[in-house]
């Protein structure tokens, strides 16, 4: 597994790490204003799912190091923590394969390659079979690798990136819009969902919604999908590790573009594990629910 050294941190969470200790951040009360769940909510998931047979595979593309107190605040400045960079492929029945974040990019100008293609190749799957990509956010031009796949984007996170770009003189995404497709959401007039300010039924059928968990970065996305034997929640980087969203444990300030804001949706995905023991939530660096609450629809490519 492809491991960089502990300075290196970090392509997949957008920042890196500094000399001194980063100052721990500072304490802040329990949002008052998240929406209620439902007491029908937990039987929603079943009710409102119209399709059966939705399946999770796991890849695992490689890891990096970082200093705990960097990604939780009940870690130690001094303890190394090996973070995951996981690549999600959901196999929907009637709409294909949707591919969510796409792991530890070998080169700089390659979206997908290396371990990732290797692995998709030895299950199967080839970059022409997959249909969706979700970026759950965007850390420096995305790049593609899937030609019959529309990307899905929030587009706050796409205008941040483009803005980005612009003071660098740079015209990466303005030349890859076409050959990325860009499907670009708008989730601020979406409805609640469970304890989530804003959602998106994708298909309609109850099976996939893109959620609102902006706050890492001004537009993140995650992906709830409603499996056969329970609902999983790929968090992307709105949690890094179990300790965030579990225990309420914030990351250091320097990677995060809103802390109110992500500070909310550590308590929204709390809040939904509480009413729902069944749901699995994946950081987006931390595989360890694939053994704390093994699933026989969720499995790990060898």
């Amino acid at each position: 597994m492809r491991r960089l050294a502990l300075g290196a941190l970090l392509l997949a969470c957008g920042c890196s790490s500094v000399l001194t200790p980063p100052k721990p951040p500072k304490p802040t009360q329990a949002p008052r204003d998240i929406p209620e769940i439902p007491r029908s909510f937990a039987l929603q998931q079943t009710t409102r799912r119209k399709v059966d047979g939705l399946k999770i595979r796991v890849y695992n593309t490689g890891s990096v190091l970082a200093r705990g107190s960097t990604v939780s605040s009940m870690k130690s400045w001094l303890a190394k923590v090996k973070l995951d960079v996981p690549l999600f492929v959901v196999r929907h029945p009637k709409h294909g394969l949707i591919v969510f974040d796409t792991g530890l990019r070998p080169t700089p100008d390659q979206w997908i390659g290396g371990e990732a293609a290797k692995r998709l190749a030895a299950d199967g799957f080839t970059a022409e079979q997959i249909r969706w990509v979700v970026a759950s956010s965007i850390h420096g031009p995305p790049l593609g690798g899937f030609p019959n796949a529309t990307t899905i984007v929030d587009a706050r996170e796409w205008k941040a990136a483009k803005d980005e770009e612009s003071k660098r003189s740079g015209s990466g995404l303005a030349v890859l819009e076409t050959s990325l497709k860009p499907r670009l959401i708008d989730l601020s007039t979406g409805p609640t969902y469970g304890s989530f300010d804003h959602a998106l039924d994708f298909f309609g059928d109850g099976t996939v919604f893109l959620i609102d968990l902006s706050g890492h970065s001004p537009g993140t996305l995650g992906l709830w999908v409603s499996l056969d034997e329970g609902p999983v929640l790929l968090a992307g980087d709105a949690s890094w590790v179990l300790d965030n969203h579990q225990d309420l444990a914030l990351p250091a300030q320097s990677g995060i573009f809103d802390i109110n804001r992500y500070w909310r949706r550590l308590y929204q995905m709390k809040y939904m594990q509480e009413a729902l023991p069944r749901l699995v939530i994946f950081p987006g660096h931390d595989l360890a629910p694939l053994k704390l609450q093994p699933r026989g629809d969720v499995t790990l490519a060898p």
